[in-house]
């Protein structure tokens, strides 16, 4: 049964009230958590006019984007030293009685106006503990009364430029939280009102208002003018003394009892497990421990793929069974999908999967049911002589498991229709459930969101390791990267992190230059629009050729130009995109006698169980972006419609969420 049919049996009575059918949805569905306070459902039910359906799309987008930014939703803990400082910073006052109307007055400002302890990741984070708190209790406890609208009046006094800078660095931080007041949270804004304003508002309104949806900039006034328009909104009676008003109020006593509030509410609050969704929820389990679930499925080269019902045999010694919650679609699933690579057919793609661990077999030692894992294609055992030596990062265990499509004992764990199903380089993620040996699997930090780093997986180390690992880019030096697919861009991404001087980003499709700059590039180069081939524009124009060039393609006459590109003497092309293992390429020893290398890059130099785990703390502590990635984002359903995107060079990632 899916959701949409749960939720339809949910409203099949006419006598149980919204409340009663919401929950039992909840249950039903299996993945919220348990202790949900009935105030807090009450809320999503009340913003929705008890629309059923339209609650279950709210509470669902409200916790796919809590997931999404584990920054600002996890590690709550109001005692800390970095919320003790934020609350010293922002006021935050919800006013303790309701208007005429059932609506709630909150005052926004500054206690504390000196720049350098304005943190402002921390105070948005701050702010959204101060919504749940207030979400999980009555805006009117006396009459269990939820407030109908909410009335913000944000008091800018003070605000200078190195507050605005401080914003302009956290950008992205600004539009999340704009995106979730506006559709994710339980609240209908009715006005919201800016006094006060300083010099540096009209800039920072400038930031903001790309991310305020229309219905909110309808809303929004200015008050330059003294207190005489915001009376007209507000009315005299709901106003603090303050403001011109004439409730009597102490808004820093109405401060310091909300942060009490949190202090109280902080059990709850500081839990992680009471605000996201588990994605082990019940699935179709057979006496057997086979689940049953969907999958996309290929039965035969250059078919489409069919969503079908396969079974998932539970894992054997050295196996962990895996919930797949995102995966990352590549032109490695496409170039074996069209045939261009043999493969072994009928078969599950994907390589580049997140999920969380279902089960465990025998002799698993280093994972557990629950953990958070990447599901990679590229393995580390630690036994065999490769992984050993501890200078090469291409286990044996790859080249067997992930040739043959079947697992260490030479079977498959998925079936369809009682066919056997073969895996995908030992992973297989276009599926809700899968099996990989422990040693395709790394456990990550819980917090990270499986959506975005399911990249790391595959396409963003490979084309970034390829550039800090292979090559070693150095300093100051001069990098050309052929092809701007998602590798291509990580490539680009990672010669700016080795801060190299120029960065020449190649691609015959134009439209993808835009986002090359952002990543890092300083020239872009469209070889269509050259007189010449772009090897000899490179050496032209580059006083004999780049220091370093990298093919990201995987086509012979890219690795020709790439390799004719780099200066003699020192010039290294490093190959990442993978060719077809029938290619050769010609090269004159001459040209490597005279100082020009060639090497080759897989997974970017990365050791799975080793350098995994550190590559998502990176990325959970902002030092590579990954949204700029994720172009498109679709359910399973939709894959065929993903490949054509890709095919079609019309996206970079589409991240297909399960």
């Amino acid at each position: 049964m899916d959701e949409d049919e749960i939720f339809e049996d949910c409203e099949s009575s006419d006598t149980i009230s919204p409340l009663k059918q919401f929950k039992e949805w909840i249950r039903s569905y299996g993945k919220f958590p348990e202790n949900i306070p009935d105030v807090l459902l009450e809320r999503f039910l009340k913003v929705c006019d008890n629309d059923l359906n339209q609650t279950k799309d709210l509470m669902l987008l409200n916790y796919k984007l809590r997931s999404s930014a584990p920054n600002l939703f996890t590690k709550r803990d109001i005692t800390s030293k970095e919320m003790q400082a934020a609350r010293e910073v922002l006021r935050f006052c919800p006013m303790p009685k309701l208007t005429k109307d059932k609506k709630l007055v909150t005052i926004g400002g500054f206690n504390n106006l000196d720049p350098n302890a304005f943190n402002y990741a921390d105070c948005i984070k701050m702010a959204l503990m101060v919504f749940d708190t207030r979400f999980c209790s009555y805006d009117d406890p006396e009459k269990n009364e939820i407030a109908t609208g909410e009335i913000v009046i944000m008091d800018m006094k003070g605000l200078t430029f190195r507050h605005f800078w401080k914003v302009l660095r956290n950008l992205m931080t600004a539009k999340f939280y704009m995106q979730y007041l506006q559709e994710a949270a339980p609240i209908r804004i009715s006005q919201v009102n800016i006094v006060n304003p300083s010099p540096v508002i009209d800039k920072l309104f400038s930031l903001i208002k790309p991310f305020m949806k229309k219905e909110t900039l309808d809303v929004l006034r200015f008050h330059n003018q003294g207190i005489e328009t915001l009376l007209e909104r507000v009315g005299l009676e709901n106003l603090p003394v303050k403001y011109g008003g004439a409730f009597n109020v102490d808004l820093d006593e109405v401060h310091q009892n909300y942060m009490k509030r949190i202090e109280n509410f902080g059990n709850y609050l500081i839990d992680d497990d009471n605000w996201r969704l588990s994605e082990l929820n019940a699935f179709t389990v057979m006496n057997n421990d086979i689940i049953k679930c969907k999958a996309a499925v290929c039965w035969k080269a250059g078919d489409k793929l069919k969503i079908e019902e396969i079974e998932v045999s539970p894992p054997k010694s050295g196996e962990v069974r895996v919930k797949v919650v995102a995966t990352g679609l590549c032109f490695s699933d496409i170039a074996s999908i069209s045939g261009k690579v043999r493969g072994k057919f009928p078969t599950i793609y994907g390589h580049e999967g997140a999920g969380i661990i279902e089960s465990v077999g025998e002799n698993v030692t280093n994972l557990q049911r629950g953990d958070h894992a990447l599901i990679v294609f590229s393995p580390q055992c630690r036994q065999c002589r490769i992984c050993k030596a501890g200078v090469g990062n291409v286990c044996m265990q790859f080249m067997m498991i992930g040739i043959t499509g079947l697992m260490k004992d030479g079977t498959s764990r998925i079936t369809c229709r009682g066919q056997k199903i073969f895996n995908f380089m030992g992973t297989s993620t276009f599926t809700e459930f899968t099996v990989v040996s422990v040693n395709n699997c790394v456990k990550i930090n819980p917090h990270a969101p499986l959506e975005k780093i399911c990249l790391l997986s595959c396409g963003f180390p490979t084309g970034y390791g390829g550039a800090i690992n292979s090559a070693k880019v150095r300093e100051g030096s001069t990098c050309a990267v052929f092809g701007l697919g998602a590798i291509g861009l990580a490539t680009v991404m990672g010669c700016r992190t080795m801060k190299a001087s120029r960065i020449i980003a190649i691609d015959i499709n134009s439209e993808k230059f835009e986002i090359a700059k952002k990543l890092g590039a300083t020239d872009c180069v469209n070889p269509k629009e050259l007189d010449m081939p772009i090897a000899d524009y490179l050496k032209q124009n580059f006083q004999g050729g780049v220091d370093f060039s990298f093919e990201c393609v995987g086509l012979i006459e890219t690795i020709k130009q790439a390799y004719d590109s780099i200066i003699i003497g020192h010039g290294v092309c490093v190959l990442i995109g993978i060719t077809p293992s029938d290619m050769s390429i010609d090269i004159m020893p001459v040209q490597l006698q005279i100082g020009k290398s060639i090497v080759g890059s897989f997974y970017g130099g990365f050791r799975t169980q080793d350098d995994v785990p550190r590559l998502v703390d990176e990325y959970m502590d902002g030092h590579f972006d990954l949204e700029s990635f994720i172009t498109h984002e679709m359910k399973l359903e939709n894959i065929n419609e993903a490949i054509d995107l890709l095919k079609d060079g019309k996206c970079v990632r589409t991240v297909i969420n399960l």
